[in-house]
């Protein structure tokens, strides 16, 4: 679970709608885009959230209340900034591999790791028995975040 701010909708210059900083986080306040009075409120509240998907519940609970909307379909309208280590929680098929002595069911995991300059997306497949491991691992680096599987 991770405590964050969400600021927005309306900000300057972003492609979306929505900031989503760790709570304390320095930018929070240093940031010209959050200035305005308008993001008061917004600084001011923390909240905590197990994943994209959850933040993306709660802004757009009218609208998906309504339908025709999902909180998946919704994402893409949040931008997570580094200091947020949060999971995005996309399901996916499993798929069995067979061999002729036993059937291991395995998950693709996809993240997103910082090198000194950018994110990169990068993936992983393991045997669903590991999952919990491998997600227990990622989540521990700190240069990882949107995990993803």
């Amino acid at each position: 679970m991770a405590r964050v701010v969400v600021i927005g909708p309306n900000l300057p210059r972003s492609d979306e709608s929505f900031h989503v900083h760790a709570a304390g986080c320095s930018d929070i306040y240093r940031s010209l885009d959050y200035r305005s009075h308008e993001f008061d409120s917004d600084k001011a509240n923390a909240m905590e959230f197990n994943s994209v998907e959850e933040i993306a519940e709660y802004v757009y609970a009218d609208q998906i209340a309504e339908g025709g909307y999902d909180a998946a379909d919704l994402i893409n309208d949040f931008r997570i900034f580094p200091c947020v280590h949060i999971m995005t929680y996309t399901p996916k098929k499993e798929t069995p591999v067979v061999d002729t002595k036993t059937v291991t069911v395995k998950r693709k995991i996809t993240f997103e790791i910082y090198n000194s300059e950018m994110f990169f997306e990068a993936e992983m497949t393991v045997d669903k028995s590991d999952l919990d491991e491998a997600l227990s691992q990622l989540r521990a680096i700190r240069n990882v975040r949107n995990i993803r599987f």
